[in-house]
């Protein structure tokens, strides 16, 4: 019996041995990597507080859709200070690149607004991606926090080589508050306004006014336009780039862009209309440090060219181009 006791007890503790090697027995686990399915949390306001058989259409993409009711208390809607509110998991959207929705009443009796809309920006809350978003009866824009009963600036967009248009979820009195805005450069310059044209749109859409600036935009510079109720927006390009205006003012049909060589010299030529300035860089030999080359100014030119000219024989000369926006 005694060696019989002693054999389990040997075998014990090389079971015991064995699994702290091997790690059969885990204590702390590892969380799993798996995707999870998207979390969608929606805020929806009528006016008229009359919220009776509307209800949200859900799908993520390549997954049939499915109806979801706003929370209830009974059958009561539940409330906060901004209206109804449901809060959903989607079937199906662990891997997908949006969640889609429409606001509907009853059984497609109707939409608000119509037409489909797609959440696309999620956030990590415990885990689980998760998106909440407010929304207005007749609206198709979506806030992703609250929005006051005050005009919100929605966004802001280079529309011409001297407009921006601005644009808002509720109409103001643009003569009276026009004053009260600043629209400032990427170095924080501060930016002439020549003229704004009338605030103008609906309740759908939004409400939009057009800023002639006195001198052309530089394309390569972002404008901060700021507001100090309605909130701020930085602008994008748009389709400036399609415009004809702008093809009128920057397309360039000669061809000595890059260098035209000669024994005696050797003319530069780049595009760069979006920049404020750029400089031609050359090398001593491939293996200078890209700190160390010699700066050569260029010159603005025609249809935002810039040019700059070497002399003597730059056979094997080592280049490069350096454009300068705003303050960079």
């Amino acid at each position: 019996m005694r060696n019989v006791a002693q054999s389990r007890r040997l075998l014990g503790m090389l079971i015991a041995l064995l699994t702290a090697l091997t790690g059969l027995v885990t204590i702390d686990a590892k969380p799993s990597n798996a995707a999870v399915d998207k979390k969608v949390i929606i805020h929806y306001n009528r006016p008229s507080a009359d919220y009776t058989g509307w209800n949200v259409w859900l799908w993520a993409d390549g997954v049939n859709g499915a109806a979801y009711q706003f929370a209830k208390d009974g059958n009561a809607f539940q409330t906060d200070s901004y209206g109804v509110f449901g809060s959903w998991t989607v079937p199906g959207s662990a891997n997908a690149q949006s969640v889609g929705f429409i606001i509907r009443l009853n059984e497609w009796d109707a939409k608000d607004p119509d037409g489909d809309r797609f959440i696309t920006s999620f956030s990590d809350v415990g885990g689980v991606p998760t998106a909440e978003i407010w929304l207005k009866s007749k609206s198709k824009y979506i806030w992703t926090k609250q929005p006051s009963d005050k005009p919100s600036f929605l966004g802001a967009q280079v529309t011409g080589l001297k407009t921006l248009k601005l644009t808002f979820d509720n109409s103001f009195n643009l003569d009276t508050e026009k004053a009260n805005f600043s629209i400032k450069d990427s170095a924080g310059n501060s930016v002439d306004v020549a003229s704004w044209s009338a605030l103008d749109g609906n309740s759908s859409l939004g409400y939009s006014t057009e800023v002639t600036l006195v001198n052309n935009v530089r394309i390569g510079t972002v404008y901060t336009i700021s507001h100090p109720i309605f909130g701020s927006q930085e602008s994008d390009l748009g389709s400036l780039w399609n415009r004809q205006e702008f093809n009128d003012a920057y397309y360039y049909s000669g061809d000595d862009l890059g260098y035209t060589y000669s024994v005696g010299k050797t003319d530069f030529r780049v595009w760069a209309p979006t920049a404020d300035s750029v400089d031609l860089v050359t090398y001593a030999n491939a293996a200078t440090s890209v700190n160390d080359g010699v700066v050569l100014p260029m010159t603005q030119s025609v249809k935002g060219t810039w040019t700059a000219t070497l002399s003597g024989n730059q056979d094997g000369t080592i280049y490069m181009y350096r454009a300068h926006f705003g303050s960079k």
